[in-house]
């Protein structure tokens, strides 16, 4: 009798990326984003203040700007290359017959 062989999961991250390259959905994750306090380790309420009076005002719109030139009809490439490499190593250790099951996932934003 074969020894019945355990999943192993491999999580793939990385930081994320916006819903749509909209000023809108590039404030929410900024909001998402830059209100965590490892990502900006200061003051509450003082980060709360610049971040909703002079930053997101400002880089929703300028930010967007630069995702639309590289956004695809698709979404966005972030989350269309982390996709297309957890696909690609599921299918590498499938045709190894390894017991590898590969997700991606982001810090912020969606997934």
């Amino acid at each position: 009798m074969e020894p019945s062989l355990e999943r192993v999961g491999i999580l793939i991250a990385n930081t994320g990326t916006p819903d749509a390259p909209t000023p809108e959905a590039v404030r929410d994750y900024l909001r998402q984003f830059l209100s965590n306090k490892r990502i900006v380790p200061m003051n509450k309420v003082i980060w709360w203040f610049i971040l909703r009076l002079f930053i997101l005002p400002k880089r929703g719109e300028a930010s967007a700007q630069k995702y639309r030139k590289i956004w695809t009809p698709e979404g966005s490439p972030i989350s269309l290359y982390m996709a297309s490499l957890a696909k690609a190593m599921n299918e590498a250790y499938q045709a190894q017959n390894m017991p590898y099951s590969v997700k991606m996932a982001m810090s912020f934003g969606n997934p």
